[in-house]
């Protein structure tokens, strides 16, 4: 049997297919907070943020946007939500298959197809949601690398705390 030169093409197609076959996305481990802070929409009016995988117990009290000269622009409020998470994967799938006789010739055949799959770990997350609008937008454009945003919180043993996160690119 001799393959035609698109044959070829294919095979290598489905190898590197393969090469990356196991994408999974995970949700963080649970405990660990994130924050992620970037502009809500161009023209740069507000910062959205958001503070997922909240600990049972912590209290988010406030979010800051702290501008370049450190005056504070604290958010007017706080939107809690709870996020069923799970991780999820995707992997391909191949078939190959031949149809024909002695007679017909022989016709080979390659399918592709992604298997997505949910896990069963499936868990609740608390998630804080806060839109912060930016007072100067020309001083924001100017300096933006030196813009940041602060979240108060306050842990189950009481203790407060604050901790200090950049503002993503547009």
């Amino acid at each position: 049997m001799r393959l035609k030169s698109w044959h070829g093409c294919v095979l290598a197609a489905v190898f590197a297919l393969s090469a990356c076959a196991d994408t999974e996305v995970k949700s963080p481990p649970e405990g660990v907070m994130s924050v992620a802070a970037r502009l809500a929409a161009p023209p740069a009016e507000a910062v959205r943020v958001v503070v997922a995988n909240v600990p049972p117990g912590r209290q988010i009290e406030q979010l800051t946007l702290i501008d370049a000269t450190g005056a504070r622009h604290p958010a007017k409020s706080l939107v809690p939500v709870s996020v069923a998470e799970g991780s999820t994967t995707a992997r391909p799938v191949f078939g190959l298959s031949a149809r024909g006789g002695s007679s017909s010739g022989f016709q080979p055949s390659l399918g592709i197809g992604w298997n997505i799959m949910r896990s069963g770990s499936d868990r609740t997350s608390r998630r804080i949601e806060a839109q912060v609008p930016i007072p100067d937008p020309a001083a924001y454009r100017a300096t933006s690398q030196r813009w940041r945003v602060e979240v108060g919180f306050t842990e189950i043993d009481g203790e407060k705390r604050t901790l200090g996160f950049p503002i993503a690119g547009p």
